[in-house]
């Protein structure tokens, strides 16, 4: 279950291996998501109570959870006046362009979420995000353009080395495999590099449909 915890942005594989998509936006988008960018505390690909509001599934779409009063360090925020206005300035941005879907109070006076279109060039890598074959969502173009590429001199980065299903990268998964499970089994197989999706992870409010 997704739970926001003050100052902690929610690291998902939304977060991961979607949130990327972005940086095929155009670069008026980017200038002004930069100034929000510190607001974002959670990335999900639905919202349960949404979908029950609006009575529509949430297929193609990318949620953008915001603390409506910024970054959080040292015990306070650190300009919660400033990164309100970014914010409003990015919602009269974002609330006029073709990808723009919703937004709407996530918690009254707290969070603000923001829902996205995900272009219909990367659909089929959504597509395959959904399926948990994270080596097949980018093309090598796609990878290029979307700026994915190894961000480590020492070693294979995780994103690079999940999406790219790098070899070098399969020992690194496989001790993280055996720490997470207490296993000590050898990934010598053709397997994605991550673990299958949980969309108690990717889905706001997904226990609510337990209760359904």
């Amino acid at each position: 279950m997704i739970e926001f915890k003050l100052g902690q942005f929610y690291h998902n594989k939304s977060a991961k291996y979607l949130i990327p998509i972005l940086n095929s936006f155009s670069n008026t988008f980017k200038i002004i998501y930069k100034k929000v960018r510190p607001s974002l505390i959670c990335s999900a690909i639905g919202d349960v109570c949404y979908e029950y509001a609006k009575g529509k599934d949430s297929y193609g779409f990318l949620y953008f959870v915001y603390d409506i009063n910024g970054s959080y360090a040292d015990n306070k925020y650190v300009d919660a006046v400033k990164s309100r206005q970014n914010l409003l300035r990015y919602l009269d941005y974002v609330r006029t362009m073709h990808f723009y879907i919703d937004d709407y109070a996530y918690e009254v006076g707290r969070y603000h979420c923001v829902v996205l279109k995900i272009p219909d060039a990367f659909i089929s890598s959504y597509d395959m995000f959904l399926e948990s074959k994270y080596s097949l969502m980018y093309t090598d173009a796609q990878l290029k353009q979307l700026f994915i590429k190894n961000t480590s001199k020492t070693e294979i980065s995780h994103v690079y080395g999940v999406l790219t299903k790098h070899p070098d990268y399969r020992k690194t998964f496989e001790t993280k495999l055996n720490e997470y499970f207490g296993t000590t089994i050898e990934v010598d197989d053709d397997r994605e590099l991550d673990l299958p999706l949980d969309l108690n992870k990717e889905i706001l409010n997904k226990w609510m449909k337990k209760h359904s």
